[in-house]
């Protein structure tokens, strides 16, 4: 089971989204409504299991919103259709 120190653990060693590189904004402004692209959030890596310390990552919330609930196999072949079809406009 994943406990608030498990997840703590995970963002002090986390600086950049994995995914993408981004480099995540911790601050926390309450007036500004909604994430920013490069805040933090929390993944679960493979959807199918639950929140255990070996099936979470914090990533940038661009990186969460776009992969959503694929996993990630799933989410990088999607990124590689998409370039695909980009280079061919």
């Amino acid at each position: 089971m994943l406990s608030v120190d498990d997840i703590e653990k995970i963002a002090l060693r986390t600086k950049v989204c994995p995914i993408c590189g981004r480099e995540l904004e911790w601050t926390y402004n309450n007036k500004q409504r909604g994430s920013k692209p490069e805040s933090p959030s929390l993944d679960r890596v493979n959807n199918e299991k639950i929140l255990t310390i070996d099936n979470v990552a914090i990533i940038c919330t661009q990186c969460n919103i776009s992969k959503r609930n694929q996993s990630m196999k799933e989410f990088v072949d999607y990124c590689r259709k998409v370039v695909e079809k980009a280079s061919e406009a």
